[in-house]
C-alpha cells in the first residue's frame, strides 16, 4: 500500500506534534528510506509498525489537531508546502489526515506495510 500526498509533510508535522509519552510509536510514522543515499527516496513502514501507528492515530481527534495547528511555526521550520497552506484550507487538511488514517487502517486490516512517496 502506498501514500502519495502533496501535503504529507504538513500532516506528518501535525501528527508528530500530537505525540505524548505513551504514543512514542508515532516516531515511526516517517518511515525508513528505501535508498538511504537518495534524498528523495520513498520510505517504508513495516506491517508490525503500521498496526501500532494506526492504533495511535485512531486516538487523535480533530479538536486535538486544531489545538496544536500552527502554520506559522511550520513555515519557520520550512515544512514542505506550508507556504501554500493557510487556515482557510482546514477541511482540505483534515481530508488528507483522514486519508492517512484510512491508509493505515486498510494496511492494518491486510497486515501490510506502507510505502510513502512525498513527491
Amino acid at each position: 500500500m502506498g501514500i502519495v500526498c502533496g501535503y504529507y509533510r504538513i500532516e506528518n508535522e501535525i501528527i508528530e506534534n500530537l505525540k505524548t509519552e505513551s504514543e512514542k510509536i508515532l516516531n515511526k510514522i516517517d518511515g525508513t528510506k528505501i535508498n538511504k543515499f537518495d534524498y528523495d527516496s520513498p520510505k517504508y513502514i513495516y506491517s508490525e509498525n503500521v498496526k501500532e501507528i494506526y492504533q495511535a492515530l485512531e486516538k487523535i481527534t480533530e479538536e486535538e489537531i486544531k489545538a496544536i495547528f500552527n502554520i506559522q511555526k511550520m513555515r519557520e521550520q520550512n515544512i514542505y508546502n506550508a507556504d501554500f497552506f493557510d487556515e482557510s484550507n482546514w477541511n482540505f487538511l483534515m481530508l488528507h489526515i483522514n486519508t492517512i488514517k484510512n491508509a493505515f487502517r486498510k494496511a492494518t486490516e491486510k497486515e501490510n506495510g506502507i510505502i510513502i512517496n512525498n513527491h
